[in-house]
């Protein structure tokens, strides 16, 4: 189960890397991250996050007017045949920003929920000896993994090679078990190559569990290393 989970978040990550092109909303003053099924969590100064899914919402009409001037007589409604950016309410797609002084910080997130498990295999993760859980856990990362590098090459448009992984562990200093996971990988398209760096949580959300990986370039890993544990060590849910 939690290898189709780990599947899915891949998968939306490279959703986001390949369609979405990077946005740079004026920040504001809350400093909260709110994710309907996962929680509230709490960033550093400067920080905000930015939910991608209301931002085309409320891009739209402005779309649609602007087009609508260049030419009366398209129906609004059929103005550039846009449409609203509706995804799955079980998948959530941020970007986050840090502002510090003329400095800005940005990084994806993608939020995921499994609704399709019962509630007793998921508890069985966060209840189970520990020890044991992370060697299983972190054997299927790794087969996982193999996988993804695989598939990406047989596509012929890109590949995926992961340079280093931290392994499948419980965030300490969490008042709850939070497992994480992390590490750096390249995404090579015929030569044009995008570094990444990336962490990954997994939290039992009343008997479902829910995943959220929060991804930068590499240059920005660092930064963004500390301010990822950081807001989900806030959570409240």
């Amino acid at each position: 189960m939690l290898r189709k989970v780990l599947w899915r978040v891949l998968c939306c990550f490279f959703a986001v890397l390949f369609f979405i092109n990077p946005v740079y909303a004026g920040s504001n003053d809350s400093r909260q991250w709110d994710v309907p099924f996962l929680g509230m969590m709490i960033g550093p100064e400067g920080f905000t996050a930015v939910d991608m899914e209301q931002y085309m919402q409320q891009l739209e009409p402005i779309l649609n007017a602007n087009m609508q001037k260049k030419d009366g007589n398209i129906p609004v409604a059929k103005v550039g045949g846009l449409e609203k950016m509706q995804l799955p309410p079980e998948i959530k797609v941020y970007q986050l920003q840090v502002e510090q002084g003329n400095i800005y910080h940005i990084a994806w997130a993608v939020a995921f929920e499994d609704k399709g498990n019962s509630a007793a295999p998921i508890d069985n993760y966060f209840t189970r000896e520990q020890e044991r859980f992370m060697e299983e856990m972190n054997g299927l990362l790794l087969t996982g993994i193999k996988k993804v590098e695989e598939e990406s090459e047989k596509t012929g448009f890109f590949k995926v090679r992961v340079l280093n992984l931290m392994p499948l562990s419980q965030l300490e200093g969490s008042t709850e078990v939070i497992y994480t996971v992390g590490g750096r990988l390249i995404v090579d398209s015929k030569g044009l190559i995008a570094p990444l760096y990336g962490k990954a949580y997994f939290l039992n959300r009343g008997g479902k569990l829910a995943s959220a990986i929060i991804f930068t370039t590499d240059a920005d890993g660092g930064f963004w290393g500390g301010i990822a544990d950081q807001l989900l060590l806030s959570v409240i849910h």
